[in-house]
């Protein structure tokens, strides 16, 4: 096995995490809701509804949920 210098490892160091960030920004919303590029509250907020729209790699998401009591 060849000796690799510290350079080396520093690059492979970033590729990993840019590999994570990668995998981070691919399942933002749509496909998981908390994980999101931009979330909006709206300002139709009424006693029966609170909605919000977020915004990830493929698309976006309108959630219109009752609040919690």
């Amino acid at each position: 096995m060849a000796r690799t210098s510290p350079l080396h490892w520093v690059g492979v160091t970033f590729l990993f995490i840019a590999a994570i960030l990668l995998l981070v920004t691919t399942i933002s919303a749509p496909v998981i809701g908390d994980i999101a590029i931009l979330k909006v509250m709206l300002t139709n907020k009424t006693d029966i509804r609170n909605s919000s729209v977020t915004f990830g790699t493929f698309g976006h998401c309108v959630l219109d949920v009752p609040p919690i009591q």
